[in-house]
């Protein structure tokens, strides 16, 4: 469920990365694509992107399912879908499920 406490928008976790929330995995919270700017004051250390070290447009970001770091896809130069948000997997923590 989104936490901010007047939005009723519940996900399944796959689902809530595939609609663009941010996701805070140490506190276990999600806020929504309307309320995502809320992550700047209530997830300040982890609304950073790995690679640029800058919150940029949250909007933009990626979630780790595995690890939750978060990733701007400009800075992965990716395409993002919904499809690619769902279970995505940053370059750190993909393997390959054949061989591992």
């Amino acid at each position: 469920k989104c936490c901010e406490e007047s939005c009723g928008r519940s996900y399944h976790y796959p689902c809530a990365a595939a609609a663009g929330t941010f996701q805070d995995m140490k506190k276990c919270t999600v806020l929504c694509s309307d309320h995502i700017q809320q992550a700047l004051i209530r997830s300040k250390d982890e609304v950073h992107c790995v690679v640029c070290d800058s919150p940029g447009d949250l909007l933009d970001q990626l979630f780790c399912c595995t690890c939750g770091q978060h990733y701007h896809a400009m800075c992965l130069d990716i395409t993002i879908t919904p499809l690619k948000r769902a279970g995505w997997q940053c370059p750190e923590c993909k393997v390959c499920l054949a061989c591992k």
